[in-house]
């Protein structure tokens, strides 16, 4: 009976690691077709803020690097980053269930469109407006005073305004947004402390605060240019799921720590461009120290 316990233990023992595997795939699986992550959109936007510091004649090298980088190993990489907050909110019965939603062409067609507005956001017009706006709203609250909110465009009615406040919350674009500016509040508070500003930790709220109740009028507009109130309803519905919701809530747990996100991603970048490319790996180390003191 000893013998056969220890066989058993030992087949145990010998499939755990081929589920943590079979896991680890179905997550790689997901966050590929869910659009959660855009893999060669964000090495265009890591390539554009490093390419910066380096000559005109590495430029175009490193950026095909980079693009080596995105189709080679970014996807690994950002499924070992994404893997600890998953396994803690969404269960392998969920991840079966999200992947099998992306068989409806039309969710997979409107999910992308989502996350491609959310990803060029600061390429946006409107956007770019409201970050005008919003340096002034910034100098009001510095100065004791309100600061005036965006307003709705005269152009969007209010049943597509009340079918994109649904569609906000039961997506979970809502927490996503708020937890990512709210994580903003110590980073803005130390800047203002540096520079002697008094109150700084209250300032530092008022500001989150702003941005994140004002990002919904921000998204708002922007999504109307996109979406139809019909597009909004029925991603609204397909998104109110547990296993919807539980994605969502690794997600958000993920983008709550934006820079120690990006930290761990440079790092593993860094990794890989050491073996490779290894004078953009120093070139790396210098951003990773960067960051590393922004945490």
């Amino acid at each position: 009976m000893k013998r056969v316990i220890l066989i058993l233990a030992g087949v145990l023992m010998a499939l755990m690691p081929m589920r943590a595997d079979s896991y680890r795939e179905m997550l790689k699986q997901y966050l590929t077709y869910s659009g959660d992550v855009n893999s060669e959109q964000m090495a265009e936007q890591l390539s554009q803020s490093i390419v910066t510091m380096l000559p005109d004649a590495e430029k175009a090298d490193f950026t095909k690097a980079m693009n080596e980088y995105a189709a080679q190993q970014m996807w690994d990489d950002m499924t070992d980053i994404f893997l600890p907050s998953f396994k803690k909110h969404v269960s392998e019965a969920d991840l079966k269930a999200a992947i099998k939603q992306y068989d409806d062409e039309r969710f997979v067609r409107l999910k992308a469109k989502s996350m491609e507005l959310v990803s060029n956001l600061e390429k946006d017009p409107n956007y770019q407006q409201f970050m005008g706006s919003f340096q002034n709203a910034l100098m009001a609250i510095m100065s004791g005073q309100t600061a005036q909110d965006v307003a709705v465009p005269a152009s969007i009615d209010a049943t597509y305004t009340q079918a994109f406040a649904r569609f906000y919350r039961k997506t979970g674009l809502s927490d996503m947004m708020s937890s990512t500016y709210s994580s903003y509040i110590d980073m803005i508070a130390k800047s203002l402390a540096s520079e002697n500003v008094p109150n700084a930790q209250e300032i530092a709220g008022s500001v989150s605060s702003y941005m994140t109740r004002n990002m919904e009028t921000l998204m708002l507009t922007i999504f109307h240019s996109a979406y139809t109130m019909d597009d909004m309803n029925y991603m609204a519905e397909m998104m109110d799921t547990d296993f919807g919701h539980h994605c969502m809530d690794a997600v958000k747990e993920l983008t709550s720590h934006p820079i120690a996100l990006a930290t761990e991603l440079i790092g593993k970048m860094q990794t890989w461009m050491n073996s490779r490319y290894p004078k953009y790996g120093d070139k790396l180390t210098e951003i990773l120290k960067l960051f590393k003191t922004m945490q």
